[in-house]
Order: structure tokens, then C-alpha cells, then sequence
């Protein structure tokens, strides 16, 4: 997205693909939303949605969009966005399926006018639509992908394009059996990437971003947070599960198979070293501290309930027929107790699915309380073994950091802290100076 936007982004994104194309030839260009697109076409819908004026801000939003070319023609794309928040604003709704196609928008405005600027420079080019290609169901929001349709047509699409011509691939955005626009979730451009690096035999993804690659924390939290150089598939995916916003939690898949290496680079620092993920083992077992601020802490307790088989069951069936994932789970003995994660999202209804399911243990006292605990965050680190983990937790406790739940794998080697939001700064400074030292000023 920000590596996208007029003015520097943009100027430094064809310098790379000029640069790129000097060395492969043969290369296709997967691209974002541009600069803020994304936010700002959710925020048209909702204020379509509420019955207010949405026009001056649509204009602000297609006077952006033209502004490094104004001879593009967006006339199809503009007439479908003022189409579509009319009929949004009339019936005062909208439905996944009308908003992934709002959303869809961003990412096809962004690949057509790349693909003029570089016909304009004298690089051959061509968009791609994606949506003809990658398949999938009808999950709209977060889609999941027919892996055989989807290379099946990924192939036969891109065999009539030149090898020599520049492929843009709007990523994000596919379509289901009905040829109905469907998006694949958050970062989704990544993925778009390594499934299309996967059907073609890609040689390496390079992925420009805005920031020189994966750091051992965020570094607008931690001042001497340092890039992480290489880490594995595996460690990869344990990031992106535990809320690296770099990263689409099914991007690492489809290179897995084919071994292809996938390097993150920065794009207005395009001479740094970046990030390289790849199947090569690596030396230390401690990659990065990560944040999830998007979740509430979800609380179940009773004396009851002690003893009572099957309570586990009816409450993750529950959530699980209202499609809502639960996270980091912990139970209580003495009281007996559970609480889990979940998004911030789908909070109040888990709350209404829950006490409707346990009515009759309400009735009868059995559960005291069925209760989400907000303004919470999850501290992840990833590759920390539970048992060297005592001084981190020492310091905490030092420092009066609250830890609501804990909780670690074994297999993978991962630790899992729900503390206050207003704690999640100090919180990872703490543990970011015991595991990688801290820097002390005199």
C-alpha cells in the first residue's frame, strides 16, 4: 500500500521493476491497494451505510487515484463505486459480498495505472485481472482458494503472455464459481503472490514493503529492535499466525512445496538486505515478539462446573457453528474456569451464543459468570522456551505487569502473554531487553 503511494512510493516502485526487469526478464508484478485505498473505500461503504453524504470524500478518493496519470481512464471503476455506495446508502446495508467488491476496487485501479506508467516509461506491460484465474468459494472476506481450478487456470492464462511482456497482477481479489469478486483476507497480496510463485514455478518472491524486513519486535515499540535476516518456512508461518501484519497467515504455504525462497525488502530502501524466509535451518531458536491488539479475553467460571464432563465440548461447538475461532486457551482448577482469546470482532457474539447455551447453568448457579475482559493485548514469542523464561517474567512482575493468561506450546516453542493494552509498550520492552539485551545509556 505505502510503497504504492503518488510521489516517492511510486517513482521508487518502477525504478525496482526497471531494475528487476534489467536482471530477469521474465517477472510478474503483484500489487496492493494504493497508499491508503483500502481504509478509505471501507469508509465510504460505512458512511453509505449510515445515510450520510459519502460524495466529497469519493471525490477526494478518485482525484488521488488519477493524480500521476490524468489521461487514465477509470470510468468503468469509478461508475461501479458510485453504482454500488448508492444502492448501499438507499437500502442503508451492505453484504460481504458487496463489500469485497468495493474493496476489490483498489487493488484494480492500482495494477491498471502501474501498467500505464510502464508503457509510458517503454516497458511493455499487461494487467492481468486475477479474478479469471484464482478460484474459490463463496467465504466473501476471507475466501478459500480451489488450489486445482486455480492452477489449472493460472497456467493456461499466462501461457499466451509474452515472455518478455511485464505482468500486473492485482493481488487480494479472486472470484468464486459464480464469477462473483471475492477477496482472501488481510495482506491477501501476499498470497496472491506465492500461489501464483507456485503454479508457475517461480525462481524467488520479492516482496516490497514499507519497512527493511521482520524485526524481533515492532520497531515503533522497541528502539533497537534489529531486522531478522533469515528465518525458515516454519518460523514464518508461526509469525504471521501470531499477528505479523507483514505477513498473510497462508503465504509460507504453497512455497513450501517447491522450495521458493520469498525475500522481504524495503522499498524506499531498496539497497538493504531484508528478510529472507526459506526452507535453510537457522541458528537461533528465538525470531521475534509479536503483538495481537485486535482480541478480547473471553472468561467462563463456576463451581459447578468441577467435575462435569462435556462443558470443554458445547462451548467451543457453539462458537465453532457461529464460525468464531477461539485462541490461547487456559483452564482453571480450584474454580473451575476457562478462558480463551478471540477477535475483538466476533466478541459480543460469542458473548449472546454463550449465555444462551448455558441458560440453564446460570439458572442454577453453577456459572457464576460469563464475562469479556477488553482492552486486552497478546504478546507472542515466538521460538522462547517455557523454561527460559523465568527472568522475563520476573521483570515483568517487577515492573507491575498484570498477566491475565499464559500460555505455551511445546512443540513449537512459543509463549503467549494477554496483558493490558496500556501495559503491551512496556511489556515488550521488558522481555525484548531479557532476550536480546537492552540498549543502557550512561
Amino acid at each position: 500500500g505505502n510503497s504504492l503511494a503518488n510521489g516517492q512510493g511510486l517513482a521508487n516502485v518502477i525504478a525496482i521493476i526497471k531494475d528487476q526487469y534489467k536482471k530477469y526478464k521474465q517477472i510478474g508484478i503483484v500489487v496492493s491497494a494504493r497508499g491508503e485505498a483500502t481504509v478509505e473505500l471501507q469508509h465510504l461503504i460505512d458512511t453509505a451505510k449510515s445515510g450520510l453524504d459519502y460524495t466529497p470524500a469519493l471525490t477526494t478518493f478518485k482525484k488521488y487515484q488519477i493524480e500521476p496519470l490524468q489521461t487514465i481512464d477509470f470510468t468503468e471503476e469509478f461508475q461501479l463505486l458510485s453504482d454500488t455506495l448508492k444502492g448501499v446508502q438507499l437500502t442503508k446495508d451492505y453484504s460481504p459480498k458487496i463489500q469485497d467488491l468495493i474493496l476489490a476496487q483498489g487493488e484494480l485501479l492500482s495494477s491498471k495505472i502501474l501498467s500505464a506508467l510502464l508503457n509510458q516509461e517503454g516497458l511493455k506491460s499487461k494487467t492481468i485481472d486475477s479474478r479469471e484465474f484464482l478460484k474459490t468459494d463463496s467465504n466473501f472476506g476471507n475466501a478459500n482458494v480451489d488450489q486445482q481450478a486455480s492452477a489449472s487456470h493460472t497456467k493456461t492464462v499466462f501461457k499466451s503472455v509474452g515472455k518478455t511482456t511485464l505482468t500486473i497482477i492485482p493481488g487480494f481479489i479472486a472470484s468464486n464459481e459464480k464469477d462473483e469478486t471475492t477477496t482472501l483476507g488481510r495482506n491477501g497480496s501476499n498470497y496472491t503472490a506465492s500461489l501464483l510463485a507456485n503454479y508457475l514455478d517461480a525462481s524467488e518472491i520479492l516482496n516490497y514493503t514499507h519497512v527493511n524486513g521482520i524485526y524481533t519486535a515492532n520497531p515503533e515499540i522497541v528502539a533497537n529492535a534489529k531486522v531478522i535476516r533469515q528465518i525458515n518456512y516454519t518460523e514464518a508461518s508461526e509469525l504471521a499466525s501470531f499477528g505479523a501484519s507483514i505477513l498473510h497467515t497462508k503465504t509460507i504455504v504453497p512455497l513450501i512445496d517447491k522450495k521458493i525462497p520469498f525475500r522481504i525488502l524495503n522499498t524506499f530502501k531498496p539497497e538493504e538486505e531484508g528478510t529472507l524466509i526459506s526452507d535453510e535451518k537457522t541458528q537461533s531458536a528465538i525470531k521475534s515478539i509479536s503483538i495481537q491488539d485486535d482480541v478480547d479475553l473471553l472468561n467462563i467460571s463456576g463451581k459447578g462446573l468441577l467435575g462435569k464432563s462435556g462443558i470443554d465440548a458445547r462451548i467451543f461447538s457453539v462458537l465453532g457453528r457461529d464460525g468464531i475461532s477461539a485462541g490461547i486457551i487456559s483452564q482453571g482448577s480450584s474454580e473451575r474456569g476457562v478462558s480463551f482469546i478471540i477477535k475483538k470482532v466476533d466478541a459480543d457474539k460469542a458473548l449472546v451464543a454463550l449465555k444462551n447455551e448455558f441458560k440453564h447453568e446460570i439458572t442454577v448457579n453453577d456459572i457464576h459468570s460469563i464475562k469479556l475482559i477488553r482492552n486486552i493485548a497478546v504478546v507472542t514469542i515466538v521460538g522462547q522456551k517455557v523454561n527460559d523464561f523465568s527472568n522475563s517474567l520476573n521483570y515483568l512482575k517487577k515492573n507491575k505487569i498484570d498477566i491475565h493468561l499464559i500460555n505455551s506450546t511445546v512443540s513449537a516453542n512459543n509463549i503467549g502473554l494477554v496483558v493490558d493494552k496500556d501495559d503491551v509498550k512496556k511489556a515488550v520492552n521488558i522481555i525484548h531487553s531479557q532476550i536480546f539485551g537492552a540498549v543502557k545509556t550512561m
